[in-house]
């Protein structure tokens, strides 16, 4: 899609490399134990079921929108806009989700 128009993507922001459990923000690698916190955090987050009701209730009301109420292409743009950020986040989540726990030595 960002090849096609200049749309904000996953790969866009936060950079993840699963395999290799790295986390970039801009040109700055995060440590890996902040790498491991955030995991685990996204890993939380997709549980929760306040995430999963506000996700459904989003997908909805922007569908309503799309499909019932539009009254002109700006309501089409807004609810499929709605759509799209809401894919771009859940996809970051997943994302670093998927990066394996570490046992760190204890101290």
């Amino acid at each position: 899609m960002k090849h096609i128009w200049n749309a904000v993507t996953e790969d866009s922001f936060i950079k993840t490399d699963v395999i290799n459990g790295k986390i970039l923000i801009g040109a700055e690698e995060l440590p890996e134990v902040e790498v491991q916190e955030l995991a685990s955090e996204a890993r939380t987050i997709l549980k929760l079921p306040i995430y999963k009701k506000i996700n459904e209730s989003l997908k909805w009301t922007a569908n309503e929108m799309l499909y019932n109420k539009s009254t002109c292409y700006d309501d089409i743009i807004f609810a499929k806009a709605a759509l799209w950020i809401l894919e771009v986040q859940n996809e970051k989540y997943k994302n670093i989700a998927k990066i394996k726990p570490k046992d760190f030595p204890k101290k």
